[in-house]
């Protein structure tokens, strides 16, 4: 009920936001675009693990690409690696491109703004 009460103010604002947790897929991708912005990709695979009906462990894993703009850009591409566990906040983005054989691709990013490194780092 809380949350029908809420909606139903005139100044509340409807936000895209997304938080993950997951494990990085492969080292980041680091590029600066023709205007001479930093950005880096990053893909991060989250994981659903549960019995179903048949006591039979299911586990399911999504994949997300990550895209990280600016001085964030920089320090990803030189701190996180394959491997690692990652926590982002971030946006959802949907984005459409033509393939070399001229066929539209449609893509979801995550679009970051804050990232936390959830693996230790070893002591040297």
């Amino acid at each position: 009920m809380l949350i029908i009460g809420l909606l139903n103010q005139k100044n509340i604002r409807m936000k895209n936001s997304v938080c993950l947790m997951g494990n990085i897929g492969s080292d980041p991708i680091m590029r600066t675009t023709e205007s001479g912005k930093k950005v880096c990709n990053i893909s991060l695979a989250t994981t659903e693990r549960w019995t179903n009906e048949k006591g039979e462990k299911v586990e399911k894993t999504q994949w997300h690409h990550l895209v990280i703009w600016g001085k964030q850009a920089e320090i990803a591409a030189e701190y996180i690696h394959k491997g690692d566990k990652l926590a982002v906040d971030g946006r959802i983005e949907y984005r459409e491109f033509k393939d070399k054989d001229d066929h539209t691709r449609q893509v979801t990013d995550i679009v970051v703004t804050e990232f936390y490194f959830l693996t230790p780092k070893a002591k040297v």
